[in-house]
């Protein structure tokens, strides 16, 4: 009981007393996202929030975005009767910063795949595939994170 409750306690005045700061946060951007445009879908208007939130607002560096994303399921591997047994799904997302005061350019495109077995269940199967492309996404967002600090 002690070790339950002392053990937690122990790891948060820890983590808490050595000074840890999440890496990527807006606070590490210094710059202000003004215009996000993309196409009209989900996964778009996802990408879209999220990019929105790492803006710094106090930035005086005013950037333009234009975001496009896509997914794409292909079969890779049927069995004997000629069924999907394998698909791979892949997610891509072109991303461009336009500098509002200079009006240059930084272009990057950004590719996550993953391979999975087909089930029998195609409910199931969608939920997988939406798991899927949330973790992939959280990926790209990663990567795009990485490719803004390192625009600044």
């Amino acid at each position: 009981m002690i070790k339950k409750i002392l053990l937690p306690s122990l790891i948060i005045l820890f983590i808490n007393s050595c000074g840890y700061s999440p890496m990527f946060t807006s606070k590490n951007i210094d710059i202000n996202f003004k215009n996000i445009k993309y196409e009209e879908n989900a996964l778009n208007r996802s990408f879209a929030r999220s990019i929105e939130t790492l803006s710094n607002i106090n930035s005086p560096n005013f950037y333009d975005v234009d975001i496009n994303a896509k997914s794409h399921r292909t079969i890779v591997a049927k069995d004997s009767k000629g069924n999907a047994e394998i698909y791979k799904l892949e997610l891509s997302l072109e991303i461009t910063l336009i500098a509002i005061n200079t009006k240059s350019q930084s272009r990057q495109k950004f590719i996550k795949s993953v391979n999975y077995r087909n089930s029998s269940d195609k409910f199931q199967l969608r939920q997988n595939e939406n798991n899927l492309v949330d973790q992939m996404s959280q990926g790209i967002l990663e990567d795009i994170l990485k490719f803004v600090i390192n625009l600044t």
